[in-house]
């Protein structure tokens, strides 16, 4: 077992726990007032973002393997090494591209229209943050290496270059 991986490494918190319950008071409250929209049954664009989401973030953590922590590095570690090969090479943050499309999907699975547009611009912040401070950290360990990464893959977060 990883010695990184900790209850930290969870990422439940209570902004989580809050969206979470917002997300099954939207379904619940739209299943009672609008039960044909729901009872079509799980969107298939839902299930197809989620499965997308959880392959992109766990093809990140398989390709970056120890580089991958759920805790951002604010040291370089003997081990830590610039990934840019496999999907790195295409996509700069794909575990956190990966999140976004999970989020965006889950709320497509339940039809939870305020929700997804409310998780997205939620979560995109929150990435547009982590991203700004992370690629501090990773052009300070890596310099111009990191620098020519940078201009070579993009995000492809809408809006994060």
């Amino acid at each position: 077992m990883r010695q990184d991986l900790s209850t930290r490494s969870w990422l439940i918190s209570k902004p989580y726990c809050i969206a979470m319950l917002g997300a099954i008071g939207e379904y619940l409250l739209e299943r009672r007032a609008f039960s044909t929209l729901k009872e079509q049954g799980l969107s298939q664009a839902g299930w197809l973002l989620v499965i997308l989401g959880e392959i992109l973030r766990k093809t990140a953590m398989m390709t970056a393997r120890h580089n991958f922590t759920h805790i951002m590095q604010q040291e370089r570690r003997d081990s830590h090494t610039l990934i840019r090969h496999g999907i790195y090479r295409h996509i700069r943050h794909p575990g956190y591209l990966g999140f976004l499309v999970w989020c965006v999907g889950t709320q497509l699975l339940l039809v939870n229209p305020i929700c997804c547009v409310v998780f997205a611009l939620v979560v995109w912040r929150f990435l547009k943050q982590r991203i700004e401070i992370e690629e501090q950290h990773l052009f300070d360990f890596f310099g111009m290496e990191y620098a020519a990464y940078v201009s070579a893959t993009p995000t492809r977060i809408p809006f994060i270059p």
